[in-house]
């Protein structure tokens, strides 16, 4: 801080989605997860476990979703429809989701929350999943304009998913 001069509130703070995920892009969100006891959005740490379970759902009612996995300073992104799930011996979850596919190695995810921000329909909760670093590895929500009964069945979800007891 520098006297006089007013500190500059991050722009994940009051942000969308998108500062969000430019929040983790900086430096895998560490510096968000330290400091997201300001966030005044939702958020809530929901167990590991739960991811699976999550994709299998979303697979077997036919709920497109996004999945974004992060490297230093870089993101990709799939969305759409969840096909096939599939779970390896250890501990890996496998999404084929449109033309794309993702695999999660849960054994390394050492947290994760739910967190909502305003997105294309408004707040739209996201699964953030942390390494054991604290660096976020993966995002699990919708991303850009979906119908609004997708929004809903979504947001419907996430409020359903149980968090860990404090």
């Amino acid at each position: 801080m520098v006297p006089g001069v007013p500190e500059r509130v991050p722009a994940w703070e009051d942000g969308d989605q998108l500062a969000q995920l430019d929040a983790v892009l900086a430096d895998g969100g560490a510096a968000r997860r330290e400091a997201f006891h300001r966030y005044r959005g939702e958020h809530r740490p929901i167990e590991v476990d739960v991811v699976p379970a999550v994709l299998d759902h979303v697979c077997s009612v036919g709920l497109p979703i996004g999945v974004a996995v992060f490297a230093p300073a870089a993101m990709q992104e799939c969305g759409g429809r969840v096909h096939v799930t599939d779970r390896t011996v250890g501990g890996r979850v496998f999404a084929a989701i449109a033309e794309s596919s993702v695999e999660i190695d849960l054994a390394g995810v050492r947290a994760c929350h739910l967190v909502r921000s305003t997105a294309a329909h408004g707040p739209t909760s996201a699964l953030e999943l942390d390494d054991e670093d604290g660096r976020c590895v993966a995002v699990v929500t919708q991303f850009g304009m979906v119908g609004e009964d997708v929004h809903a069945a979504w947001e419907h979800l996430a409020a359903s998913l149980p968090g860990i007891p404090t």
